[in-house]
């Protein structure tokens, strides 16, 4: 065609310009395997919940920064922050190598505790999460994402990690909580938590066995439980339920 949109013989045209009369079609999965993927596929620009054919399932998927070319998977967290959050306990014993029976302990930063002194540890802080971020290439978590969290302190606390510097006793104080019911993931089997900080550290780590749910008591003086460099918070996809 020219300029002025006039029909012209073929002869007159480049064939390097000249558009392929077939082309191969697209014969991939109907649904995109990550937020990258349904970005180029789809134009898609707005962040949110998407279902994504992640190994042989379909799940759902928050799709965040989607207006740039390297958008981040989400997981969304269906029971919500409170049933999703990794606490430092901040009371400290006056008598470390103590472990009072009768302590009021909440989800408060610092309730009574007559048995304790009066400045709260330093690193003590309580995080709640509504997403947690998944690295799709090995389906770890990225427990120091906080782009979905809120935290109570002065202190992030990564997921799926609790401490105290409470007693070197076995009594921690320190809790996680992970729920990923109705999220179409599940805590594989291969995550292990370890125990940081000095002699006196102690974890206690209860699993049901559908995989789903992680609770997590941990602390010691002063200790920490976050899950190993070696596995990381590995999950596996279950699927939509």
């Amino acid at each position: 065609m020219t300029l002025d949109g006039r029909r012209i013989s073929r002869s007159n045209c480049d064939i390097m310009y000249k558009p392929e009369r077939v082309q191969k079609c697209y014969s991939g999965p109907c649904k995109s395997g990550s937020c990258s993927e349904l970005r180029k596929l789809s134009g898609v620009r707005e962040d949110g919940d998407y279902d994504l054919l992640i190994k042989d399932y379909i799940v759902s998927v928050y799709c965040h920064k989607m207006h740039s070319k390297e958008p981040k998977e989400y997981i969304t967290l269906a029971t919500g922050p409170d049933e999703n959050y990794a606490t430092i306990y901040g009371q400290r014993l006056a008598q470390p190598y103590s472990c009072p029976h009768m302590i009021s302990r909440d989800d408060d930063l610092s309730p009574d505790c007559p048995s304790c002194v009066s400045n709260l540890y330093q690193k003590a802080g309580e995080t709640k999460f509504s997403r947690i971020r998944l690295n799709i290439q090995n389906f770890t978590v990225d427990l120091t994402d906080f782009q979905f969290a809120r935290t109570k302190g002065m202190n992030y606390i990564g997921f799926a990690s609790a401490g105290d510097c409470y007693s070197a006793k076995n009594c921690p104080q320190g809790r996680f909580s992970i729920n990923l019911r109705h999220t179409g993931f599940r805590v594989s089997a291969e995550t292990e938590w370890k125990s940081m900080g000095g002699p006196y550290t102690y974890k206690n780590i209860d699993r049901k066995k559908s995989g789903d749910i992680i609770r997590g008591r941990c602390g010691g003086y002063c200790g920490l439980c976050t899950p190993s460099e070696s596995t990381g918070l590995k999950l596996e996809v279950v699927g939509n339920t």
